[in-house]
Parts: structure tokens; sequence; C-alpha cells
């Protein structure tokens, strides 16, 4: 008997609802691995159904815990593993999954990963089972044992129109050599993100490619890309998309050792950041660091 087909199936709530209408969508966006917040997950679901915006989205947290349920319950069905997509709907400030999440989270990592779950590798595990979602190739399978399609279409964000980025060549200029050995020997500078040591300056990826300064912690990896305060718009475009390649391979590095670290990245200038390269960063999960100049 195909209990996840029923639990989909069943129930005539509000929230019982809102899941069946959640499901397609979520299962899109983990194809095109992208998050999405409570309330781009609500406004989806009135587009798509021609319904009205809800005015508070308090009430997803439920619904996303019917979906995680759903969810586990198909892999029961097909005795298989098949990751948490529930995951994928995150706080608008926090850019993190609610705390009705965690029990879900648990279970992943006890069965998938075989680690348990602490305060200290919370942040890291929740990367890992965000990548997870987004690397597993059986969404299609899920949506047609639950009989729906994978929603077609989603509401796209307005594109950011980003000065391009110069075309590489020349050396480090004496500038951004002073800037990056003193954020680098400055790592109080860095306390939003955590407590670290002094950084080491050019580390050298398995990708071949090298960081402005690596900050590593017991539990945690934060890269730095640094541009100088004459940087030019094009360069500061390059320093976001620079901190997102960064970001990908340091998470593959440490998934291919088996090691557990939080994984972040930030772009630090002096400059003050235009608005439509503050919302890319924002789009992309980049953090900016605003810095005074170092001292001459």
């Amino acid at each position: 008997m195909a209990l996840a087909k029923d639990l989909f199936d069943e129930g005539d709530r509000w929230t019982d609802e809102r899941a069946r209408q959640a499901l397609p969508i979520l299962l899109q966006r983990a194809n095109a691995g992208r998050i999405l917040t409570y309330g781009e997950l609500d406004r989806e679901i009135a587009s798509n159904h021609s319904i009205e915006v809800m005015p508070r989205v308090d009430g997803y947290g439920g619904v996303l815990e019917k979906v995680g349920h759903i969810l586990y319950q198909l892999a029961i069905d097909l005795d298989a593993s098949i990751p948490p997509a529930n995951i994928l709907v995150v706080n608008a400030q926090t850019r993190l999954p609610g705390s009705g999440f965690d029990p879900f989270l648990r279970r992943f990592v006890n069965e998938q990963l075989h680690e348990k779950l602490t305060t200290n590798n919370q942040n890291a595990m929740l990367q890992r089972a965000t990548e997870a979602v987004f690397n597993y190739t059986g969404w299609s399978e899920v949506a047609e044992q639950l009989g729906f399609d994978i929603a077609e279409h989603f509401l796209e964000s307005a594109a950011i129109d980003l000065p391009s980025p110069p075309r590489m060549g020349g050396g480090e200029s004496e500038a951004h050599k002073k800037l990056k050995n003193y954020v680098a020997q400055n790592p109080d500078l860095l306390l939003r993100f955590g407590k670290f040591e002094q950084g080491s300056t050019e580390s050298v990826l398995d990708s071949g490619d090298k960081i402005d300064i690596l900050f590593q912690a017991q539990d945690q990896t934060l890269a730095v890309e640094v541009k100088t305060a004459t940087a030019t718009l094009g360069e500061l475009t390059r320093g976001i998309f620079q901190c997102v390649k960064y970001r990908a391979v340091l998470r593959a590095m440490h998934d291919v050792k088996s090691e557990l670290s939080k994984v972040e990245v930030v772009l630090v200038t002096p400059q003050l950041m235009s608005a439509k390269h503050k919302a890319a960063a924002d789009r992309l999960g980049v953090a900016i660091l605003r810095v005074q100049e170092p001292a001459q």
C-alpha cells in the first residue's frame, strides 16, 4: 500500500491543501537548485492557483511539516533515500529553515550521513542536507509516485543588470595586497561570522583557484574575497561570483574528505556597494562587509 500517496491526498484542512500545492513547487526548486522564502512560496501558490496572497505566513510551518512527513513516508514505501525537500523554504532574514525542520534534519543526519547532530555542526549539516536535495536526481519519480507533475513555472525575481567583469590580466596591486594582509591579520573584523585566528592568504584550492584569505576554525571555514576602494564596478561583480565559486569548491572539498564544516563566503571592500550589487549578493547568499582602508 502506498501510504505516502494516501497521506498526500488526504485531509481538507488549509494545511493539507497547501501541502498539496507546495510540493510541486518545492520539487521544481529542488531541480533548479534554488531556495525560496516563506513569502515567495505563498506568492508562488497564489499565482499558480489564482488565490489571494496570505497576509501572514506563520502557518506554513505546519505545511512544511506535512511535506516532510510525506517525503519520509515515500522513502519508506520505496525503500529509498529521499532527502528532505522542505529544507528549501527559509526565513527571509536568517536564510535558514524554521525550527520545525529540526526533526527532519536530525533524521537526515542519523539515517543518511550516519552522524550525530550537535549544536556545533548544525549549520554544516543544514548545508549538507540542502546540497543533498539539489543533487538528488529522483524528484520526477517522487512526483510520479504522488500523482502530480512538477510545477512548470515559478515567479521570477526581477533581473539584476550588473556591470560586466573586466578581462583577467595584470598582477596584484599594492593596495590590494595591503588590504588583504590587513584583513587577514585582523580577524576581529569578521566576528559576525565567528571567532577565528589570523587568516592565511593566497590559499590554493583543489580546483587550482586561489582565495585572497581563508579563515579556519574547528567546524567552520570562511573564505574572503577582497576588493579595494578603487575597484571598478565590474571588478565588484566578479568578486561576488568569485565568492559563489569558492563556496561551492570548499564545500566539495569538505565532502570529499568527509569533513563537517560550515562554509561561508564574504566580499570585503572599503567601497559603498551599489544597490544592484547588494541585491545580487543577497540573492546569491554572499555576505558583504565594508571595512575602513588600512592606515598608510
